[in-house]
């Protein structure tokens, strides 16, 4: 294949030659590679096209479930889809029912019961039943992740709750991403760090790149620095859990991380830092977090 996009409920999206199909985790073919556009299995169905402007949906055994008759198509999400009709944005069920009407200007996909939607270039947000409950004012919007959305205005960051309560950013930001696990990723003059919910920040702001808090920790990579050993994860307070800093890391599973070391060995580190296999093997093969 050519291209490939990950695994989702049982199946990866795959690519080859423009055109797109699933396979399930053992390799084989489970629906062919015959769409132009698609998109990952949520809610157990699929956003497909066979061209530009015509997207359905279809099941795990590549039955059609909802007509093609979309120009645009996201994902499943709550149970819920946003679709686009004569360039206005709506939603629709998992039958093809409208349930949010098609005025939309943009939306993003429902999180935690409520969807972020535009009109006239201002971002507010909705709940299920199309009522907005966060009055569409501000110049952009992110999702809401736990409990707090991320939202702008007159060029000032805002966390906001389900109510619509603002609570404005201690500090100025380039750009501040969704929470997860209660920290959020900042960006300022080219480097990252993370804040927790009420804005304190809790690692400087000093990283090249970062992921996301998933199971209690966060991998890293220090900037500026030039010889090798840069890779690091840290815990909910800012601190660093591996005794030594690595040329690269990637978690799997939920509490095992691979590292490599500058010499290009590979091995296993727990989540509290611990060299669990020592790292002497050229290659070390990862299947559905088994090792």
């Amino acid at each position: 294949y050519d291209e490939w996009d990950g695994a989702s409920e049982g199946l990866i999206l795959v690519g080859k030659k423009d055109k797109w199909g699933f396979i399930d985790l053992e390799g084989k073919e489970v629906i062919e590679l015959q769409y132009k556009y698609a998109t990952k299995f949520s809610d157990g169905l699929a956003s497909v096209a066979f061209k530009k402007g015509n997207y359905g949906y279809i099941d795990k055994l590549g039955n059609k479930i909802i007509d093609f008759k979309y120009e645009n198509a996201d994902s499943f999400s709550e149970s819920m889809a946003a679709v686009l009709v004569k360039k206005q944005w709506g939603f629709i069920d998992k039958r093809g029912e409208t349930v949010i009407p098609f005025i939309y200007q943009f939306v993003y996909s429902f999180s935690e019961g409520f969807a972020a939607v535009s009109l006239n270039d201002k971002w507010g947000f909705i709940d299920k039943t199309g009522m907005v409950t966060v009055n569409i004012k501000y110049d952009g919007a992110q999702r809401f992740s736990d409990g707090f959305a991320i939202v702008v205005l007159n060029g000032k960051w805002l966390f906001i709750d389900k109510s619509g309560k603002e609570m404005i950013a201690p500090a100025s930001y380039d750009a501040i991403r969704d929470f997860k696990e209660g920290f959020a990723i900042v960006k300022s003059n080219g480097y990252y760090g993370y804040i927790d919910n009420t804005g304190k920040l809790i690692t400087e702001i000093k990283y090249e790149l970062v992921e996301d808090f998933k199971d209690g920790f966060a991998i890293v990579k220090y900037a500026g620095i030039s010889y090798n050993g840069i890779y690091t994860f840290i815990d909910k307070t800012g601190k660093e859990m591996t005794g030594k800093r690595y040329s690269y890391l990637q978690k799997f599973a939920t509490s095992f991380v691979l590292f490599s070391d500058p010499l290009g060995h590979k091995g296993i580190l727990n989540r509290a830092g611990k060299e669990i296999i020592e790292g002497k093997y050229a290659k070390i093969n990862l299947k559905s977090g088994v090792f």
